[in-house]
C-alpha cells in the first residue's frame, strides 16, 4: 500500500503537517486534554447518537443549514448542538442541525472563545 503524503493539521489556522488522526503533534495533546480523557461514549455519544446523527442528517436532507441560510448548498456530514451541552442544550431535535465540516470548526473555534 502506497504512504499517503503528508497534510496540514486540521485545527483552524494551524500550518504544521498533521502527524496522525489529522492533528499536529501540538493539536493532537490538545484534542484529548479538551475532552478531559473521557470517550465519546462517556460524553454522550454512543449508539443512541449515533442513531439520533443519522435522523437529523436526513431530516435536513444532508445539507449544511448555516450555508443554506447564506444561499449556499453544501453537504453536511456532521450534526452539532446548536446550544452546545456545556451550556445547558440538549440532544432535542430542535437543538440539532446538520452542518458541512467547515461550518462545524467555525462554529466550535467561537464556542471556544466565548
Amino acid at each position: 500500500m502506497p504512504k499517503m503524503p503528508p497534510k496540514p493539521c486540521s485545527q483552524a489556522r494551524c500550518m504544521k503537517m498533521a502527524t496522525k488522526q489529522g492533528r499536529c503533534d501540538d493539536h493532537q495533546r490538545e484534542a484529548w486534554s479538551s475532552n478531559n480523557g473521557k470517550s465519546a461514549q462517556s460524553r454522550g455519544y454512543g449508539y443512541q447518537w449515533v442513531k439520533l446523527r443519522k435522523r437529523i442528517l436526513k431530516r435536513d436532507s444532508y445539507l449544511c443549514q448555516n450555508c443554506l441560510r447564506n444561499g449556499i448548498i453544501t453537504e453536511a456530514k456532521e450534526v452539532d448542538h446548536i446550544l452546545n451541552k456545556k451550556r445547558g442544550g440538549t440532544d432535542e431535535d430542535n437543538n440539532l442541525e446538520s452542518l458541512c465540516s467547515p461550518c462545524h470548526k467555525d462554529k466550535t473555534n467561537k464556542e471556544r472563545r466565548n
